[in-house]
């Protein structure tokens, strides 16, 4: 459960596979990257709510922050109370791991994350 402006909300790491698929445009030159799935759900919140890339940050087992990366994924959706969305985020790493922790941030002024998940690949 997580606190949304004096609302209730849910997050639930789905799954996590690393992906071979690479954007030709990028500059991002990770040594993996990964697919993550997600679902969350808006329970009580008055405002509408919208988990993205920009609530998650990656670390790898060297303890090094990864990044957001371009390749296709499920993207989220702005929800009202008492509706679901699944979606998916592209994350990438610099060092190869066979586990990585998966840092969730409710905002941008946030001093710590609300959650951390460490997740085995």
């Amino acid at each position: 459960m997580i606190d949304d402006n004096g609302g209730e909300a849910s997050l639930t790491i789905t799954g996590i596979r690393e992906t071979s698929d690479r954007n030709q445009f990028s500059d991002k030159d990770f040594a993996q990257v990964f697919i993550i799935d997600y679902t969350y759900k808006n329970i009580s919140s008055t405002s509408s709510m919208y988990i993205g890339s920009f609530n998650f940050k990656i670390i790898d087992e060297k303890g090094e922050i990864g990044g957001t990366y371009p390749v296709g994924v499920t993207y989220p959706q702005d929800i009202i109370a008492g509706t679901t969305c699944r979606a998916q985020i592209a994350l990438g790493v610099n060092n190869y791991s066979s586990k990585v922790k998966l840092q969730f941030w409710g905002s941008a002024w946030d001093e710590q994350p609300v959650a951390i998940f460490e997740l085995d690949v």
